[in-house]
């Protein structure tokens, strides 16, 4: 819905400005006489050059702030949208200074004579109407395709699952940690060159442990949350973005892609099968590439281990 807006926007937009081009080079052939050809072509090009120039300018300074922060949380329908427009926009333009210069000369037909024939007249816009309809289409048809297999995840009903396991000497007085938390936003791409794109706010991840006391996994949970492992407070996202997806038969794929975490970046590869409607995957990774100390108590004899495996269920928006 939101890809939708941005394009009728942009469709708008497009339209307006041919229109008033169109009418434009009808004014110079219909009421100043001018002869229609490449001279008045380029004239009124160059007359509306500022007026096109100045909307496109005006609306992409006023979305540019929401496709910077296209990531941010409550951000998920508006920064697509205006990076949509925004594109759009720049060969909007292009098409109506160029293209619909080109069309206008090969079928468009001002002849000052007939400027006060009603049913000429008539035909003539019509014909201008379809140019400005064929520019408009012509700005939004590539942005439809591109975005047509490209679906957005539903964060309230996506996960991840971080399994903390315990080792040690004296282990057996430990126990493994369950954390969980919904995936903030994200974009599966399904095309012919698939690709996927998540954020996790790590603020809102939060320790299970259902054989623990409260007490104890709020204690879990601040330790999780400090400086000493995730520091929620200086890296807040946790982001993951796929450089290549490898086939390995019918709904079954190895994901290999970026993972950005605690404030370093480090490759990862990920197993994803496809079940029902939800993708499900899993990786393992080790705390320490990513700059974090596995938590240790008791003088080492009781501690987590440095391999952790991370899971998660994605549902993507119909």
């Amino acid at each position: 819905m939101d890809l939708w807006s941005g394009l009728v926007t942009l469709f708008g937009i497009t339209l307006r400005n041919s229109i008033m081009l169109i009418s434009h080079y009808e004014h110079l052939v219909e009421v100043e006489g001018m002869p229609w050809g490449l001279d008045a072509a380029l004239r009124g090009a160059s007359e509306h050059l500022a007026p096109i120039w100045m909307t496109a300018l005006a609306t992409g300074l006023g979305l540019l702030p929401l496709a910077i922060g296209s990531g941010d949380p409550g951000r998920e329908i508006e920064g697509p949208m205006a990076t949509v427009i925004l594109g759009g926009l720049v060969t909007s333009t292009l098409l109506n200074l160029l293209v619909l210069l080109r069309l206008a000369l090969r079928y468009a037909g001002f002849d000052p004579r007939q400027a006060f024939s009603g049913g000429s007249k008539m035909i003539n816009r019509i014909e201008c109407t379809l140019f400005a309809f064929a520019i408009g289409w012509l700005c939004v048809s590539p942005l439809t395709a591109a975005s047509s297999d490209s679906r957005k995840i539903d964060g309230p009903h996506s996960t991840v699952t971080v399994r903390v396991y315990k080792s040690g000497f004296l282990s057996a007085f430990g126990h493994n940690h369950e954390i969980r938390g919904p995936i903030q936003s994200g974009e599966v791409q399904e095309a012919d060159s698939p690709s996927v794109e998540l954020r996790v706010d790590a603020r809102k991840l939060r320790v299970l442990d259902p054989e623990v006391s409260e007490a104890t996994r709020t204690q879990i949970q601040d330790t999780m949350h400090g400086v000493q492992v995730l520091d929620v407070a200086h890296f807040p996202e946790i982001r993951f973005q796929s450089t290549a997806v490898d086939a390995r038969g019918p709904d079954h794929w190895i994901v290999h892609g970026n993972l950005t975490l605690h404030g370093k970046d480090r490759p990862v590869a990920v197993e994803v099968t496809l079940k029902g409607e939800h993708y499900r995957g899993s990786a393992t990774l080790k705390q320490t590439d990513f700059g974090m100390t596995p938590v240790t108590v008791a003088g080492g004899t009781v501690k987590v281990k440095d391999e952790v495996k991370i899971e998660f269920e994605i549902a993507l928006i119909k």
